[in-house]
């Protein structure tokens, strides 16, 4: 549901009109809107624990809770990848949380608890992109209360499930991981914004944008697991608008790449491909 100039903070309301409430006021039939801004959202693994005033431990309640911490993870990944309004792409950083969630349900156990689902998508992206993503899905999760920590119920619900009672939240990350802070960029736009050509390139390749900046703005190749290939440059906003910037690409093996741009307002991605 994210579109061009959305932004992670926005408050999303859901079942507004079955409600007859106001889109962009809701309440809706969700208890607290989806948004990034933990002030607005204030789920935590920790409802679910049975030290909290007002547990949850109806399906849907609980559900809220995951669909939250999943939401934080699509606008993590589209402030690392940039955006793609083709669902179809694998270049945004949206499309690549969606492969990994659904990825990650093909691989978690029967019945599974939220640390199943978290511990399968980090599997997801050790397989799909060599573990590139895994300090930021712990980050992500961490916030939450999802962290290393973090304890499940015991598996004494329908079918073996994990029970609600018993949660323990933790808001830490492994030993191992990077330490991250998470991005609270502005928002993102499509991958129209930005022009890249000829496309497909060879040994040159032009890229040239119309957005505006405070600051210069950074243009990085990466290939398609997020691994950059051409190191980030820094241009000037009138060179980008006018002449753009000329990036070697004579090294890179023919395929298929993402162009990103990172502005003050937000990232920007756009697809090429090296043909030589």
């Amino acid at each position: 549901t994210t579109k061009p100039g959305d932004i992670g903070s926005k408050l999303r309301y859901i079942g507004t009109y079955v409600n007859a409430n106001p889109a962009a006021t809701g309440p809706g039939f969700r208890r607290q809107p989806y948004t990034t801004d933990m002030t607005k959202n204030t789920y935590t693994y920790a409802q679910l624990s049975t030290n909290t005033v007002g547990q949850y431990t109806e399906t849907h309640d609980i559900g809220e809770v995951w669909a939250t911490v999943l939401w934080d993870l699509n606008w993590q990944f589209i402030y690392k990848y940039g955006y793609n309004s083709n669902m179809y792409a694998a270049t945004g950083g949206n499309n690549i949380a969606l492969k990994l969630v659904l990825d990650g349900c093909r691989l978690q156990v029967c019945n599974p608890g939220f640390l199943d689902g978290r511990n399968a998508i980090l599997t997801a992206d050790s397989l799909n992109n060599r573990g590139a993503n895994s300090s930021l899905i712990w980050a992500v999760f961490a916030r939450r209360g999802m962290g290393y920590s973090a304890v499940q119920g015991p598996r004494t619900g329908a079918g073996g499930a994990p029970t609600a009672s018993g949660s323990v939240a933790a808001f830490d990350i492994p030993p191992k991981a990077t330490p991250l802070v998470l991005s609270t960029n502005a928002g993102v736009a499509a991958g129209s914004a930005l022009e890249a050509y000829p496309n497909p390139a060879q040994d040159l390749l032009t890229v040239r944008t119309q957005l505006s900046s405070a600051a210069p703005m950074q243009v990085t190749v990466l290939d398609l697991l997020g691994k950059m290939v051409v190191q980030s440059t820094e241009v000037p906003v009138a060179k980008m608008q006018q002449s753009g910037v000329e990036l070697n690409t004579s090294r890179l093996a023919t395929g298929i790449y993402v162009v990103r741009v990172t502005t003050t307002d937000g990232i920007y991605t756009t697809k090429v491909t090296i043909q030589h």
